[in-house]
């Protein structure tokens, strides 16, 4: 038997549902209560609200401020999901690791050995987590 709270899980989001979850947030609703009204989960109430403000600041060209306005998220909590979203994709094709910046411009290394591989992937990384945290702290 399926919980109640979740019953529209993995469901796509009707234009009349995303309506009412703006209300809901602007009315100062919980994610929580907002979650249980829906038949979803909190984390996609969340992870709906994230993408929306990506959508709106990205393809809209909204204000950050517009943006929070519309969905009660923080600054931070918005540059990070920008981040997540225009952080550039890393390819690793055999012994070639490629970085495909949103701007044209590639980086090609070639790589000899797979520890070396290993530890660009893992610089790789902690710049992501640095550059996260520094948007966390604007």
């Amino acid at each position: 038997m399926k919980n109640r709270m979740t019953t529209r899980r993995g469901m796509p989001w009707a234009d009349t549902e995303i309506t009412e979850l703006l209300a809901q947030i602007s009315e100062n609703k919980t994610i929580d209560e907002i979650a249980v009204l829906h038949e979803r989960t909190p984390g996609s109430i969340r992870f709906k609200l994230l993408s929306m403000a990506c959508e709106q600041h990205l393809k809209n060209g909204r204000t950050l401020e517009e943006v929070q306005a519309m969905t009660k998220l923080t600054a931070a909590e918005i540059n990070v999901a920008i981040l997540k979203r225009t952080a550039p994709p890393l390819a690793v094709t055999g012994n070639t690791l490629e970085l495909k910046p949103k701007i044209p411009i590639v980086v090609k290394k070639r790589v000899d050995n797979s520890s070396e591989l290993n530890e660009i992937l893992i610089d790789f990384n902690r710049l992501q987590g640095r550059l996260a945290r520094y948007v966390n702290k604007l």
